[in-house]
């Protein structure tokens, strides 16, 4: 449809990047509020959209002094893009968190599992070895200890 239009305008199709940074910069320069000047921008971007082998030659145009400000201007797909990586950033947050929050709650589980153990097994562990016990982080090692209370006769013999 742009093709035609210029066409129409009299315009030749290979200035399309030409007539795109003018038209942006015309936008720029526009008596309007900014969310006019946005659909204006965003219509330009999608009814000229850049192709890959287009890029460079884009990148040449708006180096000129007289588009300085078009240059400046966040397009509608760094838009997109953006939004995309920060959906997939708060993905990936979510999904560290939820795993971290799932390890955590394993690890405190099997500590008091242990301790109740220790409780039934050989009666109330002091303070220090609670703590000793709380302050162990892996579910392989916590997991050990669980299994030594079993065979234990006497608490020293768990090695904490």
């Amino acid at each position: 449809m742009t093709h035609a239009l210029m066409c129409r305008m009299g315009f030749n199709p290979r200035d399309k990047l030409r007539v795109r940074a003018v038209l942006l910069r015309w936008i720029l320069g526009a008596s309007v509020n900014p969310a006019r000047r946005t659909i204006l921008q965003e219509f330009v971007e999608g009814s000229m959209p850049l192709k890959p082998l287009e890029l460079k030659e884009w990148d040449k145009i708006v180096q000129a002094d007289e588009y300085r400000e078009v240059r400046k201007m966040v397009t509608v797909y760094e838009r997109r893009g953006m939004a995309k990586g920060m959906q997939k950033g708060l993905q990936k947050g979510l999904q560290k968190g939820l795993l971290r929050g799932r390890q955590e709650g394993l690890v405190e589980g099997k500590q008091k599992t242990l301790i109740a153990q220790i409780e039934r097994k050989f009666g109330s562990p002091t303070a220090s070895l609670q703590k000793r016990i709380t302050e162990t982080t892996s579910a392989t090692k916590l997991d050990a200890i669980a299994l030594a209370v079993i065979d234990a006769q006497k608490i020293e013999d768990l090695g904490l």
